[in-house]
């Protein structure tokens, strides 16, 4: 019985340090959570930059909370992708922003991208005009979300509250 209570107490814990993980996430000032914005100016990421807005990549999917989803590279191939990494052979060579997370940060929102003449700016936006701790009202929902952020099935489970 001991055994149960601490498998459960244990399961708890991963839960809600998963659930703390990807909401820090989304309030990262960053546009990628383990990555200073100031790498997006290296030569090689501006490469990925730009592969990412030429190369044809499709979503088919992405979470409710924009932070992940699962993308089909250009080479017919899918990969899980979020914020703070991509299962593709580039993301798990370099340990970079690859062409796949880049494409998930605009087409999710979360970053503008453009080029100044000299180089690609990648630029942080808000996901929603307002954060939800900033509004009073009460939600008229909440639904659990799963997101599978890795190979070793790491699951991150968040709540989405629709108002």
């Amino acid at each position: 019985m001991g055994i149960i209570i601490l498998i459960a107490v244990t399961i708890t814990i991963f839960l809600i340090w998963r659930q703390k993980l990807t909401s820090s996430a989304l309030k990262s000032n960053r546009i990628f959570v383990k990555f200073e914005d100031s790498i997006h100016e290296n030569s090689e990421q501006q490469m990925r930059i730009q592969r990412a807005l030429q190369e044809d990549m499709t979503f088919k999917n992405i979470t409710e909370n924009k932070y992940g989803g699962t993308v089909i590279g250009s080479s017919g191939k899918s990969y899980t992708v979020s914020l703070r990494l991509c299962t593709c052979p580039d993301y798990k060579q370099r340990q970079l922003p690859c062409k796949h997370m880049y494409k998930l940060a605009l087409e999710s929102g979360r970053a503008n991208i453009f080029h100044d003449g000299e180089q690609f700016v990648v630029q942080k936006t808000e996901l929603t005009p307002h954060s939800a701790e900033n509004n009073t009202s009460t939600p008229k929902t909440a639904e659990h979300k799963s997101f599978n952020d890795n190979t070793n099935s790491l699951v991150f489970t968040y709540i989405v509250l629709n108002y």
